[in-house]
């Protein structure tokens, strides 16, 4: 779940700086909107850019799996906590 307690503890202890810096980045690259927020369409544009096909169902999944708010978006909140559970499962 995408809380802001679970950003704190990833912002503090979980990741360094320069992660946090190069995930924000990350970010604001996916975001070709501009509004904060990665949409289906988005996510499936880097994901064709890194050479991975996806259909709208498996990428709606994704959205499914950290969309906290129900706004089928992925906000930075939400974003950030997914790269902290992926992190920390390895």
């Amino acid at each position: 779940m995408a809380t802001m307690d679970n950003v704190k503890l990833l912002e503090t202890e979980n990741i360094s700086q320069v992660e946090y810096d190069s995930l924000k980045k990350v970010f604001h690259w996916m975001d070709a909107r501009k509004d904060s927020r990665l949409d289906a369409q988005e996510i499936a544009d880097v994901l064709t850019k890194l050479g991975h096909k996806a259909d709208k169902r498996e990428i709606d999944l994704m959205i499914w799996e950290v969309d906290d708010d129900l706004d089928h978006h992925v906000s930075w909140d939400e974003f950030l906590v997914m790269y902290g559970v992926s992190a920390l499962a390895f």
